[in-house]
């Protein structure tokens, strides 16, 4: 389930996974001031509402942790968070110290990049501690758990210019329904590739191969195939060269689709998956988006390199 992004709803955390059951939060945007946030292009109510102080980000930790996923538990002064697989970890209110459910203590004292405000330059200095405000647990952009930064939620991207921390979950780029770059077409299922049209060849791709493109309905899979008389130099005869979506029907795992603007699939991505997701747009608007090898495709998608949001 996706919802448009115009669609104003009344949901929280446990909603939200509710609604959701099973689905990964791929992504959750927080700016600070707004106490609604984004996860998967859905609008989620947070129990507390993000903030910038003394040019640090904060965040309300709680609803990270169970939007990913995890178990937050607030005894006292005492904050653990469950991780399932990769265990618990445990601190107290005011302090940067993390201990690990065998003991080893994560000191926490490396030095973080804190951005000004709507800035770009930074300053580095010792990570700041958890709060409590409101009896809502507080930590700032770049507080981490352990050395190894588990879980990888933890770690938020700061993008000061447009005043927006994304939070993700690892996923699998450059894959869509079953469709994924650089590996062999061939080895799709027959009835799969049976829904597809060949369209020909659309360009060329290091003077030995030919771009062919299979159209099914809404997107289109382009395919590597060697041209007459070359020797397959490169390995890339067969080879799924990009994947292109032109259907407002069809999202990433992040809820992009067709007929979006610009402006959200920012606040979707912001710079992940940068080489591997392409978007064009007409008019502010996103009118195809898709996964390209950045190398061997001429399918003419931008990378997401290209799409800046500037205001």
């Amino acid at each position: 389930m996706v919802l448009p992004a115009d669609l104003t709803v009344e949901l929280d955390a446990a909603d939200w996974l509710a609604l959701h059951p099973g689905e990964t939060a791929y992504a959750v945007t927080l700016q600070p001031g707004e106490q609604t946030a984004l996860v998967n292009n859905c609008p989620v109510e947070l129990r507390g509402t993000p903030f910038v102080e003394k040019d640090v980000f904060y965040y309300p930790l709680e609803d990270i942790v169970e939007l990913f996923g995890d178990t937050f538990r607030l005894d006292g002064d005492q904050v653990t968070v469950d991780t399932g697989e990769d265990g618990s970890f445990s601190f107290q209110i005011g302090s940067t110290a993390v201990t690990a459910e065998d003991g080893t203590i994560y000191a926490n004292d490396g030095q973080q990049e804190y951005y000004p405000l709507g800035v770009s330059p930074y300053r580095q200095e010792p990570c700041r501690p958890a709060i409590l405000r409101d009896g809502i647990v507080y930590v700032p952009q770049g507080f981490q758990l352990s050395q190894g930064n588990m879980p990888r939620y933890m770690w938020g991207k700061d993008y000061p210019w447009t005043s927006t921390v994304i939070f993700s979950h690892g996923e699998s780029g450059q894959e869509w329904n079953s469709y994924k770059i650089m590996t062999p077409f061939d080895d799709l299922p027959a009835h799969q590739r049976a829904g597809l049209q060949c369209l020909g060849a659309k360009g060329e791709v290091r003077d030995y191969y030919d771009e062919v493109e299979y159209r099914g309905d809404g997107y289109s899979v382009f395919v590597l195939q060697r041209k007459p008389g070359t020797d397959n130099m490169d390995q890339l005869d067969g080879l799924i060269s990009a994947i292109i979506v032109d259907d407002a029907r069809y999202a990433t795992p992040r809820g992009l689709r067709c007929g979006m603007t610009k402006e959200r699939a920012w606040a979707l991505y912001g710079w992940d998956l940068a080489m591997e997701l392409g978007c064009e747009v007409e008019n502010g608007v996103i009118t195809r988006w898709g996964y390209r090898s950045p190398y061997y495709s001429a399918c003419g998608l931008p990378t997401c390199f290209d799409l800046v949001y500037e205001g």
